[in-house]
């Protein structure tokens, strides 16, 4: 597994998507910075379009601060 903090930018967590090549990505919807709000899933979802090996599954936690849109049959 990697873990990464949540303000990767997309190519390069891509990057590390290919390294791993992992079966399943777990994210939250957003992650919070003192007051700042950070949307995590845009940037998962821009990676996943760049990655190789993208995983089949996304497990994502949706917190009240943000919302995110799922894509059917990845994104639980």
């Amino acid at each position: 597994h990697s873990v990464v903090f949540g303000g990767f930018a997309p190519n390069e967590l891509a990057l590390r998507i290919d390294d791993a090549k992992p079966k399943a990505l777990v994210t939250a919807s957003c992650g919070i910075e003192f007051t700042n709000v950070i949307e995590y899933k845009p940037l998962v979802d821009e990676a996943l379009q760049i990655a190789k090996h993208p995983p089949q599954t996304i497990v994502l936690l949706q917190r009240p601060q943000s919302q995110a849109a799922l894509q059917s049959g990845r994104d639980h």
